[in-house]
Order: C-alpha cells, then sequence, then structure tokens
C-alpha cells in the first residue's frame, strides 16, 4: 500500500462537527447515533459517566472515508466504550468512497 492509499484517523474537533454532520446525513450507512447531536445529548444525559469523547474520521490518502463515534464513558469500576451504557455504531462509510468496507478490515484486523 503505498502512503497516497494508507489509512489514518483524524480526531472530531468541535470546529468539525458541521462536516461530521454532514457526512453522517449523505452516508447510507449513518444514522441518528452517528450524529454529534445525538453524541451532545448522550454526554448531558449521564455527566457522570461521561469522560471524553474519542470520535475519529478515516481517511483513505486526501478522502475521507468514515466516521467512528466513540464516547469513552467512567461505569463503576470500569471504563467503556459506549452511548450511555449501550454499544456504539459501527463506523459509517461514505456511500462514494474509493475504500470499500472490505478494505476498512485492514483498519481493525491487528486490532484484537
Amino acid at each position: 500500500m503505498n502512503r497516497s492509499d494508507a489509512f489514518c484517523a483524524v480526531p472530531l474537533t468541535a470546529d468539525q462537527q458541521d462536516v461530521w454532520n454532514q457526512f453522517a446525513r449523505q452516508s447510507d450507512d449513518a444514522w441518528f447515533w452517528h450524529t454529534t447531536d445525538w453524541m451532545d445529548y448522550t454526554q448531558a444525559m449521564i455527566p457522570d459517566r461521561f469522560v471524553e469523547n474519542l470520535s475519529f474520521f478515516i481517511y483513505a490518502g486526501s478522502e475521507r472515508c468514515a466516521i467512528c463515534p466513540v464516547l469513552l464513558e467512567q461505569a463503576d469500576d470500569h471504563r467503556a466504550f459506549a452511548y450511555a451504557g449501550a454499544a456504539l455504531p459501527f463506523p459509517a462509510f461514505h456511500s462514494t468512497c474509493g475504500a470499500s468496507k472490505l478494505s476498512m478490515s485492514r483498519v481493525f484486523q491487528n486490532t484484537a
């Protein structure tokens, strides 16, 4: 894989929330739980559990290919990636992205 095809993760920042939400609206994979509106609601709903928003974009070269919502919560004696204790949604992919969902398996293959 050459550098122009390399995957990279770019953290979601406050100034990128509109870009994130536009991506979610255009993705066939995204639903309300992918939006920053839901992330903000979840954080407000459980302020005692919320630790950090670690959501990120995935790029293939210069092309924005996916959004990955990730909230870190403190749950009793452990930390978990969750939405108010519920499972996080799978990353949402852009419908016109050159990187297919199957190629995304390369991103996650060595994380287990």
